[in-house]
């Protein structure tokens, strides 16, 4: 399962895909060795999620509607139980410009868990919710 393989060309790249720059050795092994064929791992004509998708493919069989999505399956992930009426959200950090458009929509990745803790407990305490 390649997740993420279908990604955009990027400038750091010289204009390729990661794909395109990658050395694929073991992958031009198996597809020239290999067979090709198609799984249908959610269900015919819907675009899955790639966790739905691995999910499936490891044998979980997940119908779309089921799935309470990966804010539930990192948080259980790390210990965190749930009751009725429990929300889990999941979301990335981004770093914008100056106009608010997104350039770095993983910016998680880059910064120090120190400062990930901070600004997370910052927007805890922005958020409000209702009962």
């Amino acid at each position: 399962m390649l997740d993420g393989v279908g990604d955009l060309p990027h400038p750091d790249l010289a204009g390729k895909t990661p794909l395109e720059a990658a050395t694929t050795k073991n992958m031009d092994v198996l597809a020239k060795n290999g067979i090709m064929g198609q799984v249908i791992s959610v269900g015919k004509g819907i675009a899955p999620e790639s966790d739905i998708a691995v999910f499936n493919m490891l044998g979980y069989k997940f119908q779309h509607s089921d799935y309470a999505g990966r804010g539930v399956v990192e948080a259980i992930g790390i210990g965190i139980d749930f009751k009725d009426g429990d929300l889990a959200l999941r979301g990335n950090f981004a770093t914008l410009d100056n106009e608010g458009k997104i350039i770095d929509r993983r910016a998680g990745r880059k910064i120090e868990r120190e400062d990930v803790e901070e600004i997370s407990k910052e927007i805890e305490k922005e958020i409000k919710f209702s009962n």
